[in-house]
């Protein structure tokens, strides 16, 4: 048995070995220590999942959908037709069996690598990341989307940055199912409730146009605004009247040469400020010092 590459340090607990796609593969699972916490360079964000593109966040960074199922769709239907057209048992129907599997792979290999680099982008880069709870079993009973809803795995992109949310310390705020966030217009807040299907439109209260995930996306930053700052006053407990909490928005930014100590050089009381960032972890409910003592399961496919 030849590994395909070296295993990181841990404990190796359980292995499972299964035939799929017509290849072997060795699935290791064990137990390794956390990450250190990471410095988020944004405080709160948002992000809002669909078809195409696949993901919009708050910073209206479009994750593009290659659809990889329409990519080989017609490679795919080719060759089952030939397989069809062959004897069961010949070699040739084995033959067109694997290339069947061939083309799966690239197409499950595809998507899998697309869903691991948007969760991890989203999850490193926000301290506070609100995404919708979707009805994904509803929405692949649609009767004109179901086939591209279910190639963009809009379920498993969820379920990868709620898990990975917990190994980097992000907290999750999840929208209610039923939030209006593309129908609501994020300048005047007002819901336009004659919107169907258009991903262009224009609000007709405040005569604002809107791009439909743009629009969604602001609107769900702020309810992780929201969710920041209920986090930052039980973070620093009751305050006064004459207390200002700083803004969410300016947490995670850089500190510059003209602000980055609190008195002045030549006063000496205070250290210069590296950053402010709020210290979340998921898995630990809000105790950020316990992460470094806990262990999480990975799960590493190996080829072999």
């Amino acid at each position: 048995m030849k590994f395909k590459r070296h295993l990181p340090p841990g404990i190796p607990y359980e292995v499972t070995i299964r035939k799929h796609l017509g290849r072997w593969e060795l699935c290791l699972n064990y137990w390794r220590p956390p990450d250190s916490a990471e410095v988020k360079t944004h405080a709160a964000g948002a992000a809002d999942v669909g078809i195409q593109p696949l993901a919009v966040d708050s910073e209206l960074s479009h994750y593009p959908n290659p659809k990889p199922l329409y990519q080989y769709l017609k490679q795919l239907a080719r060759w089952q037709k030939m397989q069809a057209r062959r004897q069961k048992g010949s070699g040739g129907r084995h033959e067109a069996q694997d290339r069947i599997n061939s083309i799966w792979g690239k197409i499950l290999g595809l998507r899998k690598d697309l869903h691991h680099q948007v969760s991890r982008l989203l999850v490193r880069k926000y301290q506070v990341l609100c995404i919708e709870s979707l009805n994904v079993a509803g929405m692949d009973k649609l009767r004109f989307q179901a086939k591209a809803i279910r190639d963009a795995a809009i379920g498993e992109l969820l379920r990868q940055i709620r898990y990975k949310a917990e190994w980097y310390g992000t907290l999750i705020v999840e929208a209610d199912r039923f939030f209006p966030s593309s129908k609501t217009c994020h300048q005047c807040e007002s819901i336009n409730r004659g919107l169907k299907r258009e991903k262009h439109w224009q609000f007709p209260a405040c005569n604002a146009e809107h791009e439909r995930n743009k629009n969604a996306a602001l609107n769900l930053l702020k309810l992780a605004e929201k969710a920041a700052r209920d986090l930052l006053k039980s973070a620093l407990g009751a305050v006064g009247p004459d207390v200002t909490l700083p803004d969410v928005k300016t947490l995670a930014a850089p500190p510059s040469a003209e602000n980055c100590c609190e008195t002045g050089a030549d006063e000496g009381r205070t250290a210069p400020l590296t950053g402010v960032s709020l210290l979340v972890d998921g898995g630990t409910a809000g105790q950020a010092g316990s992460r470094t003592k806990t262990i999480i399961p990975v799960q590493l496919p190996l080829a072999i």
